[in-house]
């Protein structure tokens, strides 16, 4: 490998002398010394290229430089790119490698169904251990069969066992899940005691019913295992625990000793362990043919060669994907016959085991591109199991000289995805489409192992100081060290790994002036534990050449001063740090193309000299919760193309120049809750993706918005206050993805809509006031998804729906479905139901619909005994699979271990579900709860329905419910914040109905039930109340946007209350039906100053007032004697249907002034007609549409 040492080390040393010369020098003396050191270096005479010359004498490093970039010759068998037999595939595949999944989500599992019905089986099966234990010889994804569990954590366990670290991956997962706040378990973390962990976990798992996957265990120590299943024995039953293994004696320790022999933790019994023998050629074939390129190709007589290919893959899934992926890029008969005749040898001293599998991945390697290789081996730098953003991957890469461009590093890293020699982590996020959020990577052990073969010496891993020798000071990579001050000066790339304890002191880079790469994101800084005042180490301005930096989590407040030295900085990772101000000379760091700063919640605003940044391409503001202001001279940033400033929930507006940004492709502003005004004019034609979601203030989009032509996908989801879209907006010709999701205010689209003709998916889910759709709407030949959801003022759609070529629908309460849809036959998915009426219709596409693929499997169980011992049916429904479930008669059920034995939790696929008791009388059953609390739901579930039952369940436990109906529950009398279970478990929640409920006194809609409290359900849409005579809320209503209250009049608070709620907690629209309605009721209604629309039915003839901004007005008032004067102050009022008055004697003479009524309409008082046709007709002349029906 000596030559690819010469062609690094050539590379690195001539980019160094490069730099200091760029970077040039006060002192002319040091100038003309580094003048000459070129010369020297690019002379026949440089000592540094006569040492390293093995094949032949290089006679000018220029040529040779240029040679390595075209190809690579000598022991490491770098492929020639102008080879005959690979250069026109090599050219061709550079550019249709696309982005890739990694294979998780592309590549099917071959030969392993056996295997995973057994293990699906097991997940879902019911031990006698509280805790089981599922060991696995190999690698687990999680897909929709596991979200069943409460939790689910995935924790790299590697050969160096750490209980502590297991159990801090697993709090602060279960933290980010929960209303646990940061505080309370960082402050755990940093405890560094393990019995703090343990205490922790303890009080948190009880109630969950977990999946722990712990991947990679080598600890064989009885004592240590023993701690492992101590600290996570407090699971509910039924949780799991996957362990993937390569040694079976790791398993067998776990079955001893008192926890596993009291059937507390241990693994499942042997017969039920899963053991993966190695795949069939034939099956590593079919592995091969999976990748994406080989789809729909005729192999032209190339399958008895790769076949005699497979046969290499040695049965291992990842050498078939590998070479599967190379094939893919090299399609001839000659370079086919080529890979299957090449055969390497390393020639391992150690783990012969592994040389065969080693040797064979190798050969992937072989073909790779000469600057991939580079790129790869780097990955070695990194502990074993590590997990890291590619962008930061990528940012490194370039930093060292591998890459040139960002799209070279996103090239190279979908090309080793599609090699398998990357693989997304499993802890990263899914990211949705219009994101632009770097995944996380990691890489299978077997590459690790070939990477580090590669790298050799040039790799150093220092555990200790003392491992610190001179023979170690030649080596150019250190990772994992501790130590002050290193005095060699070739290190290149220093990253630290779990070095929380040691103490970085001010010189302790003096020395390291080559250095390119630097991360101490996992160090602390010399002073005290929390320090109040601390800055970076002084000597790190010292480092000339640095290109990358992470300090990333580290308590700094301000950065040096001498920052503005590094004019190499390409890369500075500054992100959870305490930072308040940034220099005011950061605008000469002219090479500056990367900054993150997200998490710096003392950050307020940016310097002036910002704008100066002119390379800097990506900038990550995002959580930085007090940041209230960009600069004017943020227009000036011409390579800005990633903005992230979501979560910055100060910041009121936008500088005007913001608009002007000529290459921003990415902008995410969600969770500006404050921002009220954007740029007067958007000119930014380069934008795709713009993220505006939960800008709650922001009420319009500018008029001339439509100049985005290349925008792609748009997220204005609860925008609450936005009322309306510009014209402009259909001009967005490129729009593929739109979600107005929770835009509570907005009314309608414009009219033409249907120009959006490249659009796929629209999410109008909870538009509580849009009342219809443009005709233009049909026009959307792409639409494949539609979601019109929880629309609860949505009646009717215009005709040309017919016209759309959906796959996925979506509908609520709509009067009648449109005409011509039974013809949509590009339907897949169709849901369609009401909320009125006694029960939800949660059953039954319309039958005019034929649905040829998809249809929504719904089944209806009646409770009855079964067997010779009085057992329920209901233990037959574990084994059902349906979306739709109403069970009937639970009365019946004389034991609750025949609801446990129903495992309704574990049927992922279920979305609604009714639950229906049918006692023949009111007195209270105790029976009841225990049934209802061991029939607990899947999580997943969207619609809930409890009828006659005399329990509540515990709604925090459904965190995904959107619609919620209770019937019939007559001995429940309060429902307090347990109800609603953890903080924020009600967030998705759009309709709550309670019918029949005489005697409920009192509901929560704080957790304290007291003023000042956040609401427990804050985006309600529908409160839906019937025959609740004595129901009360604490404080106040919920807030919701529409309410229907039938005889349920104790529900509007009293006067003294009115004047605490803000007008985003009261409805826009108003039902009131009620057999008293006194005085005192209309006082308070004239205090709903939301309201748009108000439909009142009662028989009481004392009218005080009505809220004067009301402009739709029904009333139903039998009783009702005479409209009082004050009807004329309702200058807002356009339309007045008054019905069934017998007792109304005449209009008031005010009703001339309501200059706004467009429409009246009187119904069944034939009397009033002849008045309003004679001696009234004046007062009511001015009105345009008089309407009588009798």
């Amino acid at each position: 490998m000596d030559e690819y040492r010469v062609s690094t080390c050539c590379l690195a040393f001539a980019s160094c002398l490069m730099d200091r010369w760029r970077i040039g020098d006060k002192d002319g003396d040091k100038r003309e010394r580094w003048s000459l050191e070129i010369k020297l270096f690019f002379s026949s005479y440089n000592p540094f290229l006569l040492r390293f010359t093995i094949a032949h004498k290089m006679k000018k490093v220029k040529e040779v430089l240029t040679n390595i970039e075209k190809e690579g010759c000598g022991t490491l068998d770098l492929v020639p790119q102008d080879t005959s037999m690979w250069a026109d595939e090599v050219a061709r595949n550079q550019a249709t490698i696309s982005p890739t999944n990694g294979g998780i989500d592309i590549i099917r599992m071959v030969g392993r169904d056996t295997e995973k019905k057994k293990l699906i089986k097991l997940l879902k099966s019911e031990a006698d251990e509280v805790v089981s234990i599922i060991p696995i010889p190999n690698q687990f994804f999680f897909d929709s069969r596991t979200k069943t569990f409460d939790l689910r954590v995935w924790v790299y366990v590697s050969k160096k066992f750490d209980l502590q670290r297991i159990g801090e991956i697993i709090i602060s997962t279960v933290s980010r899940s929960t209303s646990i706040e940061p505080s309370e378990w960082y402050i755990t973390l940093k405890d560094g005691n393990l019995q703090s962990i343990t205490e922790m976990l303890k009080s948190m798992l009880p109630t969950k019913k977990y999946l722990i996957v712990l991947d990679d265990m080598w600890e064989e120590g009885v004592d240590n295992l023993e701690k492992l299943k101590h600290m996570l024995q407090y699971g509910r039953k039924g949780s799991k625990i996957i362990l993937t293994t390569r040694m079976q004696h790791v398993v067998d320790k776990l079955d001893i000793v008192a926890l596993a022999s009291q059937g507390i933790i241990r693994p499942v019994r042997k017969s039920d362990q899963i053991n993966l023998s190695i795949l069939s050629d034939d099956d590593c074939w079919n592995v091969m043919r999976q990748t994406p390129f080989w789809q729909d190709e005729d192999l032209c007589g190339l399958e008895a060669i790769g076949r005699q290919i497979a046969k290499k893959c040695a049965g291992l899934p990842l050498l078939a994907r590998s070479l599967g992926f190379l094939l893919s890029q090299h399609k001839s008969t000659a370079a086919w016959e080529d890979i299957m005749d090449k055969k390497i040898i390393l020639g391992m001293e150690e783990n012969t085991l592994l040389q065969e599998p080693l040797e064979r991945l190798m050969l992937s390697y072989y073909y790779m591109p000469l600057k991939f290789k580079l790129c790869f081996t780097y990955c070695a730098v990194y502990a074993k199991g590590f997990t890291i953003a590619s962008d930061n991957l990528i940012q490194q890469w370039r930093a060292l000289g591998y890459i040139q461009s960002i799209v070279d590093g996103k090239h190279c890293v979908d090309y080793l995805l599609g090699m398998s020699f990357l693989q997304i982590s499993k802890t990263s996020p899914n990211a949705p489409e219009d994101a632009e959020g770097p995944i996380k990577v990691t890489m299978h052990d077997l590459v690790y192992d070939l990477a580090t073969i590669i790298l050799g010496q040039q790799l150093i891993a220092i555990n200790d100081p003392k491992e610190l020798t001179q023979n170690s000071l030649e080596k150019n990579y250190c990772r994992h060290m501790q130590f002050i001050n290193y005095q060699k000066h070739k290190i290149r790339s220093l990253h630290f790994t779990e070095c929380d304890r040691l103490q970085l002191q001010d010189k302790s880079f003096s020395k390291c002036k080559y250095l390119r790469v630097l991360d101490i994101s996992e160090c602390s800084i010399q002073g005290k534990s929390v320090p109040s005042n601390i800055s970076l180490p002084s000597s790190i301005h010292q480092l000339m050449l640095l290109r990358y930096l992470d300090a990333s989590g580290l308590p700094i407040t301000s950065l040096p001063k001498s920052l503005h030295k590094l004019q190499n900085m390409q890369t500075l990772i500054l992100s959870n740090c305490a930072l308040e101000t940034l220099p005011n000379n950061i605008g000469s760091l002219l090479n500056l193309c990367y900054l993150d700063l997200s998490g710096n919640s003392s950050l307020n605003k940016l310097p002036v000299s910002f704008g100066e940044l002119s390379a800097l391409w990506f900038l990550n503001l995002s959580a930085c919760s007090k940041f209230y202001e960009l600069p004017e001279s943020i227009g000036n940033l011409i390579s800005l193309r990633h903005l992230d400033m979501s979560g910055c929930n100060v910041l009121q507006k936008l500088p005007d120049k913001f608009g002007t940004l000529p290459n921003l492709l990415f902008l995410n502003l969600s969770s500006c809750s404050k921002l009220v005004k954007q740029p007067d004019s958007i000119n930014i034609k380069s934008l795709e993706h713009l993220n505006l979601s939960s800008c709650h203030q922001l009420q319009s989009l500018p008029n001339n918005f439509g100049n985005l032509e290349n925008l792609m996908f748009l997220n204005l989801s609860d925008c609450y206050n936005a009322h309306m879209l510009p014209e402009s907006f259909c001009r967005l010709k490129h729009l593929k993805d739109l979600d107005l999701s929770d835009c509570h205010d907005l009314k309608e689209l414009p009219k033409c809509f249907g120009n959006l003709s490249e659009l796929h998916s629209l999410n109008l889910t909870s538009c509580s006031k849009l009342q219809s759709l443009p005709e233009s709407f049909g026009g959307m030949s792409k639409l494949k998804r539609l979601d019109l959801s929880y629309c609860i003022r949505l009646e009717n759609l215009p005709s040309s729906f017919r016209s759309l070529k959906l796959q996925v629908l979506y509908m609520l309460n709509l009067h009648e479905l449109p005409e011509g849809i039974s013809n949509m036959t590009s339907l897949i998915k169709f849901e369609v139901h009401t909320v009125k009426g006694w029960d939800i219709d949660f059953f039954g596409t319309p039958s005019i619909l034929r649905l040829p693929y998809r249809v929504v499997e719904h089944i209806v169980h009646e409770v009855h005994e079964v067997g010779y011992w009085p057992h329920s049916s209901i233990v037959s429904i574990g084994k059902l699979a349906c979306q739709h479930l109403r069970i009937n008669h639970l009365e019946k059920v004389k034991h609750s271990e025949d609801a446990e034995r129903a495992k309704l939790r574990d049927n992922a696929d279920l979305q609604k579900l009714c639950l229906s008791w049918g006692h023949e009388d009111m007195t209270e059953n105790k029976r009841d709860a225990e049934v209802l609390e061991n029939l607990i739901p899947p999580r997943t579930l969207e619609g809930f329905t409890l009828r006659a039952c005399d329990a509540v369940p515990q709604l925090g436990m459904l965190p995904n419910l959107r619609l919620l109906l209770i019937i019939l529950i007559p001995n429940i009398t309060k429902i307090r914040k347990e109800f609603y279970g953890e903080k924020g478990a009600c967030k998705r929640l759009r309709v709550i109905q309670l019918y029949g409920l005489k005697n409920m006194e009192e509901c929560w809609t704080t957790r304290s039930g007291e003023e000042g409290d956040d609401f427990l359900i804050p985006n309600l849409h529908m409160l839906d109340i019937w025959d609740c005579p004595k129901l009360k809320f604490l404080s106040y209503p919920p807030k919701s946007m529409y309410w229907d209250l039938t005889y349920g009049d104790e529900v509007l608070p009293p006067m003294h209350e009115f004047g605490r709620l803000s007008s985003s907690t009261l409805p826009f629209e108003a039902k009131i039906r009620s057999k008293s309605f006194t005085t005192d009721k209309w006082d308070q209604l004239q205090h709903l100053a939301t309201l748009e629309e108000l439909s009142v039915t009662g028989f009481h003839s004392s009218l005080a007032s009505f809220p004067e901004a009301t402009p739709w007005l029904l009333l139903y008032l039998p009783n009702l004697e005479i409209l009082p004067e004050w009807l004329g102050q309702l200058i807002a009022l356009e339309e007045l249907f008054i019905w069934s008055p017998p007792k109304l004697t005449c209009f008031p003479e005010s009703i001339w002034n309501l200059t706004t009524l467009k429409r009246l309409s009187i119904r069944d008082y034939p009397r009033q007609v002849k008045r309003c046709k004679g001696e009234d007709a004046h007062k009511i002349s001015r009105i345009p549409e008089v309407e009588f029906d009798y």
